[in-house]
């Protein structure tokens, strides 16, 4: 992550995880120090999240809502936070 920032010219708060995985995307996102946001629409389902030791910054169902809600995402998200927001946004289809 930290080298693929580096090549791209991205700041860490600047950058954010988004994944479908709790044990792969999120967890190298959490591991790198950035925001992550967890999509539903794949693998990891929401009972899932609170078996895992980290958690992710935001919860989304699918990637739409992330691109709908993503300038409140970042406007919520203070710098190296440990909170999980669980959108209430139901978009009309999920990616």
């Amino acid at each position: 992550m930290r080298q693929a920032m580096q090549k791209l010219g991205c700041r860490r708060e600047d950058t954010v995880v988004i994944g479908d995985r709790m044990d792969t995307d999120i967890r190298a996102g959490v591991e790198t120090g950035l925001s992550t946001v967890l999509l539903l629409s794949g693998v990891t389902a929401l009972e899932d999240v609170m078996h895992f030791g980290f958690r992710p910054h935001f919860i989304a169902k699918g990637l739409f809502q992330v691109a709908n809600d993503l300038e409140r995402y970042i406007d919520r998200l203070p710098a190296n936070t440990e909170q999980l927001a669980v959108s209430s946004t139901s978009p009309s289809s999920s990616s």
